[in-house]
């Protein structure tokens, strides 16, 4: 740990903070046990995201008990990696660290990250030695990575959001201004040199995750999308495979005639070969439909998230 900390020279934690009141007290205490006594600057950074509870005002009281907590609270809830995106751009330190609030990473596994952040490796996933999530998180996050790799070969197989990395990287989209953000993207346009590690990955605390099917999509086609425009490739794949699964199927229904007491070709043949070749067109509309949705909103100037207040003002009106 000493080494690791002689290296980082300051440390700021950045955490999305969505109805996470009964958390998050837990959370500063553990990280200030985790790098007590303190041998480099700190800081805890909590982006709340149009949190419904009494998030806010935990941040708050945390920011009053511990002078190296910072809040900032957004005008509406604008999502998971935009409210990073604005932690990112608050981060004072060199060495960022971006952890969820609902403590399946454990802080005390921050340690981990910067023992692999090397002087030749400039960002670091934590990945679970075990899964705590659905198994249709896990599956998803995998395909995700492989699906990324198409366009980025170098890039690693498996996202995660918790994350070590150097603050530097930010300049790369500090120009950054529409709503669609991937972290992952971003920092992919900074660096190729990424390691992984193996954390512990524990139960949530408390609540229930507010991640669903649509936000996972939705961040796939981001994320897809953020590595440039479709790729030829994938589209090419994508074509290929529905291709041979009509040329299959028709293969199949054609079969029926040639071998004797075959029927023939009949409805059900033609419906799946039909509902086949629909649903690759319906995919493939609203891929491009996704694609167009992110140019207008950048054509418009629709800007990722906008900062409601931030607890540095508080703290200062009151001196």
């Amino acid at each position: 740990m000493e080494d690791a900390s002689s290296r980082i020279g300051g440390l700021s934690v950045v955490v999305p903070v969505y109805n996470s009141a009964s958390t998050l007290r837990d959370l500063a205490e553990r990280l200030d046990r985790t790098f007590a006594p303190r041998r480099f600057p700190l800081e805890l950074v909590l982006v709340n995201d149009g949190s419904e509870d009494a998030s806010w005002q935990a941040v708050g009281d945390l920011a009053r008990r511990f002078d190296w907590v910072r809040g900032v609270d957004l005008a509406r809830n604008v999502g998971q990696h935009n409210a990073l995106l604005c932690g990112i751009r608050q981060a004072r330190h060199p060495v960022i660290v971006t952890i969820d609030d609902d403590l399946q990473h454990p802080p005390e596994e921050i340690p981990t990250l910067l023992a692999a952040l090397g002087d030749d490796i400039d960002l670091v996933y934590g990945q679970p030695a075990r899964h705590r999530h659905p198994f249709w998180r896990i599956a998803a996050s995998w395909l995700l990575g492989r699906l990324a790799r198409v366009d980025r070969p170098s890039g690693p197989t498996r996202f995660s959001a918790f994350r070590a990395f150097r603050t530097r990287l930010r300049e790369a989209f500090s120009g950054h201004r529409t709503p669609f953000v991937s972290i992952d993207v971003l920092l992919s346009w900074s660096t190729s040199r990424i390691a992984t590690v193996a954390i512990e990955h524990r139960p949530r605390a408390a609540g229930r995750s507010s991640y669903n099917l649509r936000k996972l999509v939705d961040l796939a086609l981001d994320t897809l999308l953020g590595f440039g425009s479709p790729s030829p490739w994938l589209m090419a794949g994508l074509g290929l495979a529905c291709a041979a699964a009509g040329a299959a199927g028709l293969g199949a229904a054609w079969a029926g005639i040639l071998v004797a007491g075959g029927r023939g070709v009949g409805l059900l043949e033609l419906s799946a070969v039909a509902a086949l070749f629909a649903g690759l067109q319906l995919c493939l509309l609203a891929w491009f439909g996704h694609y167009l949705g992110r140019l207008y909103a950048v054509a418009i100037g629709r800007p990722p998230y906008v900062v409601a207040r931030t607890t540095d003002e508080a703290l200062a009106g009151q001196d």
